[in-house]
């Protein structure tokens, strides 16, 4: 992963961006080099308005959640 990509913030057909995907599919190594490499929106909400952080709750992903606030994210629903 490279800092600056676009291609790590290019969002879906539902306005998720990568972070999303990773932490919705409980890859939280994945998530935390996503974060590391700083191009990431971190509190971009999806077409629902949703944010990997609230989606991360509604999951009940602890260590997701975890490592989201870490980060810097304070977007709930």
């Amino acid at each position: 992963l490279h800092a600056g990509s676009s291609a790590l913030d290019r969002p879906d057909h539902s306005h998720r961006n990568p972070l999303f995907a990773a932490d919705g599919e409980g890859h939280v190594a994945g998530g935390e080099a996503l974060l590391r490499a700083g191009s990431i929106a971190i509190d971009t909400p999806d077409s629902l308005d949703h944010t990997p952080l609230s989606a991360a709750a509604a999951q009940g992903r602890v260590t997701t959640i975890e490592a989201l606030l870490r980060a810097g994210s304070r977007a709930l629903d």
